[in-house]
C-alpha cells in the first residue's frame, strides 16, 4: 500500500504531517511518498522534512498541478496494490487504512473506498 501526499507551498503542514506518520510508521507498512510542486525555499524545507522522517521524496516543479503529479507519478512509479491520495495536512488513522486496504482486497469489484472523516 503507498501514500501519496501532495503538497504546494506548505512545509509547515507537510513538516506536522510527516512527523504524525512518523510515530505510526510500522503500525500500517504503508509506502508514504510525497509529490512536491513547491518553490525553491518550500522545497529545500520539504526535502529536510523528508530525510528527517524517511519518508520518500519527488519534485515534479511548480508548474504542474497537483493531479498531474499525482498521475505523472503513477505512470512511473512500481505497480502498487493499493494507492491512497491524501493531502499535505490531514493523517489517516492506521486502523483506517488497515480496514480500507482489507474491503478493497476482499471485494475486488470496486475500485475506490471512502472511509469516515473527523474534523
Amino acid at each position: 500500500m503507498q501514500l501519496l501526499i501532495p503538497t504546494f507551498n506548505r512545509s509547515a503542514k507537510l513538516n506536522r504531517t510527516l512527523e504524525a506518520y512518523s510515530y505510526v510508521r510500522n503500525e500500517h507498512n504503508t509506502k508514504i511518498i510525497v509529490l512536491d510542486g513547491s518553490n525553491s525555499e518550500h522545497r529545500k524545507n520539504n526535502i529536510h522534512t523528508c530525510k528527517k522522517y524517511k519518508f520518500e521524496y519527488h519534485h515534479y516543479g511548480e508548474s504542474l498541478s497537483m493531479l498531474e503529479r499525482v498521475l505523472k507519478h503513477l505512470k512511473s512509479s512500481t505497480v502498487c496494490e493499493i494507492t491512497i491520495l491524501g493531502n499535505d495536512e490531514d493523517v489517516f488513522l492506521p486502523i483506517y487504512l488497515n480496514q480500507s486496504k482489507k474491503f478493497l482486497v476482499e471485494n475486488s469489484d470496486y475500485s475506490s473506498y471512502i472511509g469516515r472523516y473527523i474534523t
